[in-house]
């Protein structure tokens, strides 16, 4: 069976957080984890960051990160280990 990585399957897709709203949600958990102390400038996905482009979403991430002075690190895992 093959699946396609644009595409997650419907069921997960209802949990995942949308794109578009990627940096509001950068934003959130770096206030909620105490690492943003004041309100900054939205920060919106320029055209060129879609699903099908990760390239270009790594780059987005690590600037925004460091737009919020934090560090993205890319990490891989399975489901299961999601806790």
């Amino acid at each position: 069976m093959t699946f396609d990585r644009a595409l997650p399957m419907p069921e997960l897709s209802e949990h995942l957080w949308p794109l578009q709203r990627l940096g509001e949600g950068l934003q959130a958990l770096a206030a909620r984890a105490g690492l943003q102390r004041s309100a900054s400038q939205a920060l919106p996905l320029p055209p060129a960051v879609d699903e099908a482009n990760a390239a270009e979403l790594a780059r987005w991430m690590e600037w925004a990160a460091g737009h919020l002075g934090l560090q993205a690190e890319a990490v891989q895992g399975a489901v299961p280990e999601v806790p």
